[in-house]
C-alpha cells in the first residue's frame, strides 16, 4: 500500500505528513511538560533515558546505552556512576565476560521508573479522554495500523533511544 511510485498522491501527501510532524512534536513537548512534576529532582535527562532504557532492557552495556541514546561513553559512564552512587542502578558482571558490565535497576531505580512512567500514563489517558470511547479506540488503532504496516515493532523493549529528530531543519518540516 505504498504511494511512493506516485508524485501526484506524495504532493497531497506532504502537507499532512507536516501536520502529522508538527503535532507529534507538540505531543511530545506537551508530555515532557506534564511529566515533569514526576520526574526526579537533580536527574538529567541522560540519567532518566538510562533508567527507561535499563527498566526496558535489563542487563544492556554502557557502551550499548551511549550508542542507543546517541551521547558518548564517557557522559553514560560518569551518568551511571551518579545513578550507582544514587542506588538507582546496579552494576553486574556478565556471566560470559567478566570484564564487561551490565546495568540492572536497584530497586529503588524501579521504583522512580515506576513512578515517572505511571505520569507518562496519566498524561496519555488526559489526553484520550478528551475524545470519546470510540474515537479513542479509533486514534490508537490508527497509529497502530500505521506502525504495523511498516513493521514498526509495536514492544516496547524493542524501540529505539534515538531521540533526535532527523527530518527537521530551522524548525520546519521538509518534503
Amino acid at each position: 500500500m505504498s504511494n511512493q511510485a506516485d508524485p501526484d498522491t506524495a504532493a497531497d501527501t506532504c502537507p499532512k505528513a507536516q501536520r502529522f510532524l508538527t503535532a507529534y512534536f507538540a505531543l511530545r513537548s506537551y508530555i515532557a511538560n506534564q511529566s515533569s512534576p514526576n520526574y526526579p529532582t537533580g536527574m538529567s535527562i541522560n540519567q532518566l533515558k538510562t533508567l527507561h532504557l535499563v527498566a526496558h532492557k535489563p542487563g544492556v552495556t554502557q557502551t550499548s546505552v551511549a550508542e542507543r541514546l546517541g551521547v558518548t561513553t564517557a557522559s553514560i559512564s560518569t551518568s551511571v556512576r551518579e545513578l550507582e552512587a544514587e542506588g538507582l542502578i546496579e552494576r553486574r558482571a556478565d556471566p560470559a565476560d567478566a570484564r564487561v558490565m551490565l546495568l540492572h535497576l536497584a530497586p529503588m531505580g524501579e521504583q522512580i521508573f515506576a513512578r515517572v512512567f505511571d505520569g507518562f500514563t496519566r498524561t496519555f489517558a488526559e489526553l484520550l479522554d478528551t475524545l470519546e470511547p470510540d474515537e479513542q479506540e479509533l486514534l490508537v488503532g490508527l497509529l497502530e495500523k500505521v506502525l504495523t504496516a511498516k513493521q514498526v515493532s509495536l514492544d516496547i523493549r524493542k524501540l529505539s533511544y534515538a531521540d533526535r529528530p532527523h527530518c527537521m531543519k530551522d524548525g520546519a518540516a521538509s518534503c
